[in-house]
């Protein structure tokens, strides 16, 4: 009977530190879109793909372990820049110098069950967010622009033109309010009942 729903959190004081601009992302023509993580089967390497040839003056920025399948995708996009793994540690400055946040995520049973770290992170650096719309993800309520697959190139362009995808004030208020402090805040709260109750 005392069971109690934790999902992902974030270290939101460092990834809102400052950080100076990774060498690696610093000769990349501005503005740039971010993605970091694991680029595998659910990773829509064609929708990114699209969304660079679609728009070439923006950067697309991947972060994470390589894979053939998304390098073959974006083969010849010289606006695709793959830069591989970098340490965890190293993340907050990519965060911090980029214009966007992206998940293109392909739907799957799996997928829809994902609560994605990586929104919290990005919220906490002060990124706008651009996601393909799955059940857990909008479930969490965050301040991110969620969207069908069709919808996602043009989603993107509008958020780098400035329309609406939440405020730097309401991103970061979202990400502390779902600090791992503010998770176990929870567990500590929740502890005490129980043994208050024993």
């Amino acid at each position: 009977s005392h069971v109690v729903h934790l999902p992902n959190g974030v270290d939101a004081d460092r990834f809102g530190a400052p950080f100076p601009v990774p060498d690696s992302l610093a000769d990349i023509p501005r503005p740039p879109v971010l993605y970091v993580g694991a680029m595998e089967y659910w990773f829509d390497a064609a929708l990114l793909a699209e969304c660079a040839a679609t728009l070439p003056d923006v950067s697309f920025v991947l972060v994470g372990p390589e894979s053939v399948r998304v390098n073959q995708a974006v083969e010849g996009l010289a606006n695709v820049h793959v830069l591989g793994p970098r340490p965890y540690a190293d993340i907050p400055a990519y965060m911090r110098h980029c214009d966007v946040g992206i998940v293109p995520f392909a739907r799957s049973e799996m997928v829809d069950a994902i609560h994605p770290i990586k929104v919290y992170e990005y919220l906490a650096a002060g990124l706008p967010v651009v996601a393909v719309r799955w059940p857990e993800l909008a479930s969490m309520g965050a301040p991110v622009v969620l969207c069908e697959r069709e919808q996602f190139c043009s989603q993107l362009e509008y958020v780098l033109g400035g329309t609406s995808a939440g405020n730097l004030e309401t991103r970061l208020a979202y990400a502390q309010t779902n600090s791992w402090d503010a998770r176990f805040e929870v567990v500590q709260r929740e502890v005490r009942k129980v043994l208050g109750s024993a």
